[in-house]
């Protein structure tokens, strides 16, 4: 028998009371299946990797003041008429001149009420013209006669964003007599298996990513059940129904839209589907990017370019099946990049809930052993109007 004395070590601990942090480990085994959590774990600051020290993790918006909005009326307008309905009246404001893109025309709001704007029409020169719904309207800005006192303040408060982390427990599990018999393969049925549910853990914590949604309730045991919410639950801008075979004309429509905020180079999760279709018509726009990338990330990554932006074109397996088989999910990894959020411990006894393996969890007289991965952890979305979801390919 060892003696130890003095402070004992971590290295005097026997593997069974360690607790085996496993990350990076799994990180690199199969990132092909994993993009989304590789690459927010991989990004070229060191990874976009933040712990937590609640299970709901908040972070805080802002954006530009909305220009656009539009008429709201079955029967249209006038051009004599001087209450207008919109959409949504708090985009417009008093002394705001408006452009109808349409008829050219300007006017000036002498008054907002909900929805309701009262306003001189064919200002600034402009004539008059009949308004039809949903005429797009743009605030140009507020205009001022000389010598006028300044106008009433107003501005837009930031929104507060949230998360949970969700916990994931994979198991392993062997009798005694299973684990003491010999295997004729190499390794361990008891080692594979360990390979093997690592895999499948990254792997759900990967879907987790991508469908989760997020909410709170009580579990059947009545304890707090929380489920962390993933890409698609958040991004719901600049999202794009192809309805079947998708031309080159309506991506390019779609890389407009995503490209509007953020970065001008956003990275696409894409199904085989999907990237095959893109092959197909991208004659002299895609280029595989250099193997530099390629080792940091471990993910074949190809690159479309476009006059308004380029595409890192990413392949996704677990975007399959009859709906997200026709999916592909633009993600700006520049100026919004999603962060990977895991419970930290902080100053508690728990510790960290990163991903690591515990092992001996089997019941104290089970002539079993028990080990298991686990995990609590979320994703955090910011800035849902730099990525978008283009959805309903088939070819």
């Amino acid at each position: 028998m060892t003696v130890v004395t003095g402070a004992a070590q971590v290295s005097d601990l026997t593997s069974s009371q360690r607790a085996i942090a496993l990350d990076k480990r799994i990180l690199l085994l199969e990132p092909s299946a994993t993009p989304l959590t590789v690459f927010t774990k991989s990004i070229e600051n060191g990874g976009n990797v933040r712990s937590t020290e609640d299970p709901e993790f908040k972070w805080v918006e802002d954006e530009r003041d909305s220009r656009w909005d539009a008429i709201n009326h079955g029967g249209g307008y006038t051009a004599e008429e001087t209450s207008v309905v919109v959409d949504t009246g708090t985009v417009f404001y008093k002394n705001a001149l408006v452009r109808n893109p349409r008829t050219a025309e300007i006017f000036f709001v002498k008054g907002v009420s909900t929805n309701t704007l009262e306003v001189t029409r064919g200002y600034a020169g402009t004539t008059a013209a009949a308004i039809n719904d949903d005429d797009p309207l743009l605030v140009i800005g507020a205009v001022q006669e000389e010598g006028d006192t300044s106008l009433e303040a107003r501005r837009t408060p930031p929104s507060t964003v949230s998360n949970y982390t969700e916990i994931t427990r994979t198991p392993i599990e062997e009798t005694e007599t299973a684990r003491s018999s010999g295997n004729m393969t190499d390794p361990h049925a008891w080692d594979h298996a360990h390979v093997e549910r690592m895999i499948e853990h990254l792997v759900t914590l990967e879907n987790k990513g991508l469908f989760g949604h997020k909410g709170s309730t009580t579990g059947p045991n009545n304890k707090t059940l929380r489920t962390t919410g993933g890409l698609l639950s958040y991004y719901t801008a600049n999202n794009q129904d192809a309805g079947g075979t998708l031309t080159e004309a309506e991506l390019s429509s779609w890389v407009r839209s995503v490209t509007r905020y953020g970065s001008k180079t956003k990275t696409v999760f894409a199904s085989p589907l999907v990237l095959d279709v893109i092959n197909n018509y991208a004659v002299g726009k895609l280029d595989l990017i250099q193997s530099d990338a390629d080792t940091v990330y471990g993910v074949a990554v190809k690159k479309y370019i476009t006059a308004n932006g380029q595409l890192n074109l990413v392949r996704h397996d677990l975007l399959e099946g009859a709906v997200y088989g026709g999916y592909a999910i633009a993600v700006d990894f520049g100026k919004a990049a999603p962060q990977y959020r895991y419970l930290g411990g902080g100053n508690g006894p728990g510790g960290s809930r990163e991903t690591k393996l515990l092992k001996n969890r089997q019941a104290n007289d089970a002539d079993t052993q028990k080990d298991e991965y686990l995990t609590e952890c979320g994703f955090q979305f910011p800035q849902i109007k730099t990525g978008g979801v283009l959805t309903g390919i088939t070819g």
